[in-house]
């Protein structure tokens, strides 16, 4: 049996952990040891326990909360209907007991990506606990529209009670998890297409245990009028691409970010909690002026991080930041991106960087300072770089690794240098096995970089599948368990 266990943050940095198997001590971790063990002569039907001493005396006392006769838990869900999937997902905790559970979004076989006319059946948002109890089911209604770009799921404990809540984008219709109906139930504003250009648009906050809405505000940025001077097209697809994100705007309270728009018009809003409501933070907006910086210069995904080291976290919307206090920090104005990658990419220089790619063929792939938009290095593309990835996934390099679609089959190193000449998939990263380095996750497959140019495969998650088409998008990567590795 491997069994882990969490190192908190608040736990004592000599925090000791003792593990037993039926009331036996067969393990002893001290400060820089393994936060793990493999009990080769223990079964599923071992008891275990955990304490944690400090200076010699115990300071809790765990029991093991999951077990497994496999390598994987297997969540029972409850479908909407036998036309849908699970789709994106999200963790909270939403009683306090110190345990996640599971924010899912089901997504319908009609599913539409922006660019695509049809109608869509309704989405639904369930909470489930870890061992399958169904906590409740949020309806959003015939309002909002089923595909990968419209429903953004935000959960924190926003009020700071020790319980997470759940923001999103809601619509007339929308039914909450103990059936009350948001707005005007009986409206629906689908066009001949299924797009959704005209009625109220929303954002609710509800109650992480029950799914109940506490509260519903106006989306803080309105479609308005949809139509290529003010979005860049008139059909619906560049108006409701939406990102989103958790912030610690003022370093100490989560806020809820939602991003609008990034082909063009660039649009984030921040909201937070208070006393129980929404309450808008700030709006961002360049507007339809692409001679306004900042315009375009928005990926398909957003990111966080405190670049400036002030204890406030910046939005990164791609080739452009917006400040903690909703101005724009900086843009590269290398315009729109398919994926980023920041963190501490390169450990010898100060701060942090962000390796992106761009959709404009001359820009190619970049690695920019995240402080202040410096361009580190560069390389120059002839079309679209639709993927890329960075981060360190090989022990026999300094820093990190950096690959794109292109250059095609080009491995690089922090000063941008060539070093290998095969590469391994560029869609997610993931720290799977317990060393200091992240996997390459790939659809169901998750590889690892042995030596240059050499990959080997730690597993293949045969009988599942991955979200969003050629995307091959996970439902989630995350530490859920809170071991130090990322489950998947």
């Amino acid at each position: 049996m491997f069994l882990s266990w969490r190192w908190n943050a608040n736990d004592d940095d000599n925090a000791e952990f003792r593990l037993y198997r039926d009331d036996e001590l067969i393990y002893t971790s001290k400060a820089g040891m393994a936060t793990s063990y493999l009990d080769k002569t223990g079964s599923p039907s071992s008891r275990y326990k955990l304490e944690t001493l400090v200076s010699g005396t115990v300071v809790s006392t765990d029991l093991c909360r999951f077990s497994s006769q496999t390598n994987y838990l297997d969540i029972p869900l409850k479908k909407p209907g036998n036309n849908y999937m699970p789709n994106d997902c999200c963790v909270g905790d939403v009683d306090g007991d110190g345990q996640y559970e599971i924010f899912l979004k089901w997504d319908p076989s009609n599913s539409q990506d922006n660019s695509k006319a049809g109608k869509t059946d309704n989405v639904y948002i369930d909470c489930y606990t870890l061992d399958g109890k169904q906590l409740w089911r949020v309806n959003l209604g015939q309002n909002i529209r089923a595909g990968q770009h419209y429903t953004q799921m935000c959960v924190a404990d926003f009020d700071c009670d020790g319980k997470a809540e759940l923001i999103t984008k809601t619509a007339d219709g929308t039914v909450d998890g103990t059936g009350k109906v948001i707005g005007d139930g009986s409206k629906s504003y689908a066009n001949s297409n299924g797009y959704i250009l005209s009625g109220p648009e929303y954002l609710t906050l509800f109650e992480g245990a029950t799914g109940k809405a506490l509260d519903t505000i106006d989306f803080p940025v309105p479609r308005g009028q949809v139509s290529k001077s003010t979005w860049g097209d008139d059909y619906g697809n560049r108006v409701d691409r939406f990102n989103s994100a958790i912030a610690y705007l003022d370093g100490v309270h989560p806020s809820a970010v939602y991003g609008r728009g990034y082909y063009t018009r660039l649009t984030l809003s921040a909201v937070d909690v208070r006393d129980g409501k929404l309450a808008k933070r700030w709006v961002y907006d360049t507007g339809f002026d692409s001679s306004t910086p900042g315009w375009g210069c928005g990926n398909h995904n957003v990111m966080v991080a405190d670049s400036d080291n002030d204890g406030k976290q910046e939005i990164f919307m791609g080739a452009s930041a917006i400040d903690d206090d909703g101005s724009l920090l900086w843009t590269t104005g290398q315009l729109h991106g398919d994926a980023m990658h920041l963190g501490d990419l390169v450990p010898s220089r100060e701060g942090q960087e962000i390796f992106i790619c761009h959709e404009d063929g001359k820009y190619g792939i970049s690695l920019v300072d995240a402080k202040n938009g410096n361009i580190i290095w560069h390389k120059d593309g002839d079309k679209d770089t639709g993927r890329c990835c960075a981060d360190n996934i090989f022990a026999g390099n300094p820093g990190s690794e950096y690959w794109g679609s292109r250059p095609a089959n080009t491995m690089l190193n922090d000063k941008g240098e060539q070093i290998g000449n095969k590469v391994p998939a560029m869609n997610f990263l993931i720290y799977w096995d317990g060393d200091l380095e992240r996997e390459i996750l790939n659809d169901i497959q998750i590889d690892k970089m042995t030596a240059l140019n050499t990959y080997s495969k730690l597993m293949y998650a045969n009988g599942c599948v991955s979200n969003n088409s050629t995307k091959a998008v996970p439902c989630i990567t995350a530490d859920i368990l809170g071991d130090w590795r990322e489950e998947l």
